[in-house]
Formats: structure tokens, C-alpha cells, sequence
């Protein structure tokens, strides 16, 4: 089934990035949302409504240096984002990572985990989406 974008006022399309390199996107800021939980010390507790937090994407040197005991775990697949006392949580795994460019919103990330919620020491963890643009490529069908 197709969606007529026309007729929803409120909802677009994220498109998908259009190459493999995603070096330009470090300091970028991107947008991830969810229904996940709102306050991490009330995990029970999931949003009522869609939630979406502005993060900022941090070099790939950066990102192993925020999870020192974990070097080899972050991979060419992923990429950290965060911001001062704002990131995913628990239950967002899954949801879109997109980044504004021009007048479209590109999915660059799939949220994925983090050691812990809204904390700067903490980065969350993305699934780079341009690390399998060709496996979506041959799988489209």
C-alpha cells in the first residue's frame, strides 16, 4: 500500500542518504523520536505521546573515547549522538535518527542503545544507516 502524502498535513517521508561517506555529518545535529521513557529513573513509565530530542553527532574517535572498555563495540556501523541532559531512552531502540538537509529530512541512524539516558558521559548509539545502503538497495522489493 502507498501513502498519498498530499492528504496528511502532519506526516512526510524520510528519505534515505544518498552515499556511503557520512564523515561530513560529525557536529551535525540530528533529531531522533520514540515512545520510549521520559524520566530514566521512572523506566516503567513510557511516553503518552511521540517524544523527539535534538542530538549532536560526534566523531567516530570520540565516540570510542566515551566507551573506553568498550572499543571494539562500536563499529563502523555505528555513531554516537547526545546532547547536555537529552538523548533517547529505553524503549526508543528502533525509532528514526534523521538529519535536516536542505528542505528533506534524511535517515541517517537507527537508534540502537547507550550505556545509560541523557547523559553527556553516556553518548547514545546509532545504526548507521549508510553503512547498509547497499543491503537496502538489493533487498528493496
Amino acid at each position: 500500500m502507498l501513502c498519498d502524502f498530499t492528504q496528511h498535513s502532519i506526516i512526510r517521508p524520510a528519505c534515505l542518504p544518498p552515499t556511503i561517506d557520512s564523515s561530513h555529518l560529525n557536529g551535525k545535529s540530528g533529531i531522533a523520536s520514540g515512545w520510549g521513557v521520559v524520566n530514566p529513573n521512572i523506566p516503567s513509565r513510557q511516553a503518552n505521546t511521540l517524544q523527539k530530542v535534538t542530538v549532536k553527532i560526534l566523531a567516530d574517535n570520540e565516540c570510542k573515547y566515551k566507551y573506553p572498555t568498550y572499543p571494539s563495540i562500536i563499529t563502523p556501523s555505528m555513531f554516537c549522538a547526545s546532547a547536555d541532559s537529552a538523548d533517547a531512552c529505553y524503549g526508543d531502540s528502533g525509532g528514526p535518527f534523521t538529519v535536516h538537509q536542505g528542505n528533506v529530512s534524511v535517515l541517517e541512524g537507527v537508534i540502537s542503545w547507550g550505556k545509560s539516558c541523557a547523559k553527556t558521559k553516556w553518548p547514545g548509539v546509532y545504526a548507521r544507516v549508510r553503512y547498509v545502503l547497499d543491503w537496502i538497495t538489493k533487498n528493496n522489493s
